[in-house]
């Protein structure tokens, strides 16, 4: 092994005789397969980006609000103002949708505002974790004393994108939030970051890219045909042998009268039989509907994406059950994400009114209240039926208890 290729692999590169290479996953490293980070690999791979789209559209549409002295929605208080128009350069929905590609791609992402007079914050921006690089005498997340969360707090990082000045930022002043959760790791930085989901379906997000550059040479070289003959001899005996007007009216009438091509005729005339052999493959043979499909629902999984949506997003159709997946990924998978930016907003800008996250205005959500109407109606039509049909209270009530119903 060469000097270089030792201090590659220290790194992660690994180069192979045929000529590829690959990063591999090393601590703190963001780099894999061909070298990309993860940002770039998750746009790159239209399945991880359908989840990580899907999922940044549909936390973009929260409403967040402030509780008023009568349980009443506040929706334009003044420190709403902020979160609604987070920075010059972005809407509160590319804000939340680049958090959201930022958290799910790396594990993890910090938010920093800033203010140009004295504590007035004008505005907030999701840091990319690629630019991010901690220091490497960086202290451990075990915190014993209250002094030891003052140090460790005022430790600083440096920021640095491309063709930018370096930034060196306190630890104090940024927001941090967490896709899986920070500590899972035993790198020095592990208390101030968290892993990457992609890393667990690396496999499957390769395998759909070659399954992908696969059918597409395939796709490019079909249209592939053998012509062949017994005949042996420089010209294997086909002779052009009919000039004139005979062949002229076979090839410009029956032949090649309806065809558009490049390079001349498509077909020719002979004097003798020629065999024909299409040496197309058959992509059913394959397998690449299956592998796709295979590893598509890993990684959906994954990104806790239902089948519904991902392929009513991916088709531009209606599946049965949609609404259903819908309000479930809205109260299980979203809800908890907008309620941790809220409360973290909340205790950051240490606000008398706490900030909350509501998604109860969406037409989906509408659906579910509807849900619930039309099912508080039909219990009590049925409890009216029953009282009228004389039976006790007492026994409905344990009636319906049987059923999963409560009716106290």
């Amino acid at each position: 092994m060469s000097i270089f290729s030792s201090l590659a692999n220290r790194f992660g590169y690994i180069r192979y005789n045929d000529g590829s290479h690959f990063y591999r996953l090393l601590k703190g490293n963001t780099n894999y397969l061909g070298g990309k980070d993860n940002l770039n690999t998750s746009l790159s791979n239209p399945i991880v980006s359908a989840c990580m789209q899907i999922r940044g559209n549909m936390l973009a549409g929260v409403q967040f609000y402030q509780e008023g002295a009568n349980n009443e929605k506040i929706l334009d208080g003044p420190e709403l103002l902020l979160l609604n128009n987070p920075n010059p350069t972005q809407s509160k929905q590319d804000f939340l949708i680049q958090y959201e590609y930022y958290r799910l791609a790396y594990g993890w992402v910090y938010q920093k505002p800033y203010g140009s007079v004295g504590m007035q914050i004008d505005a907030i921006f999701n840091l990319n974790p690629k630019y991010i690089e901690f220091p490497n005498d960086m202290q451990s997340g075990l915190i014993w004393s209250k002094e030891d969360i003052d140090k460790f707090y005022e430790q600083k990082f440096i920021y640095e994108e491309i063709d930018q000045p370096k930034k060196s930022i306190e630890l104090n002043d940024v927001m941090m939030f967490f896709d899986t959760a920070n500590g899972l790791t035993d790198s020095k930085n592990s208390s101030v970051t968290a892993p990457s989901r992609l890393a667990s379906v690396i496999k499957s997000v390769s395998n759909t890219g070659i399954a992908l550059d696969a059918e597409n040479i395939i796709l490019q070289t079909n249209g592939r045909e053998l012509f062949s003959q017994d005949t042996k001899g420089g010209n294997l005996g086909i002779q052009q042998a009919m000039d004139g007007a005979d062949r002229n009216d076979i090839e410009n009438k029956l032949i090649n009268k309806h065809y558009v091509g490049s390079g001349g005729n498509r077909s020719i005339v002979t004097n003798k039989p020629v065999d024909w052999t299409n040496i197309s493959m058959d992509m059913k043979d394959l397998g690449f509907k299956d592998s796709l499909s295979t590893n598509s629902n890993i990684i959906t999984q994954m990104y806790q994406v239902p089948n519904e949506i991902y392929k009513a997003f991916m088709q531009g159709a209606t599946f049965e059950n949609q609404k259903e997946a819908m309000i479930g990924m809205y109260q299980n998978v979203i809800q908890p994400i907008a309620d941790d930016l809220a409360s973290t907003w909340s205790d950051y800008f240490e606000l008398s009114n706490p900030v909350k996250a509501s998604f109860e205005h969406l037409p989906v959500m509408q659906f579910n209240e509807q849900r619930k109407a039309d099912k508080i109606l039909k219990i009590a039509t049925a409890y009216e039926k029953l009282v009228r049909a004389g039976v006790e209270s007492s026994a409905i009530e344990e009636l319906f208890d049987s059923q999963g119903v409560p009716l106290n």
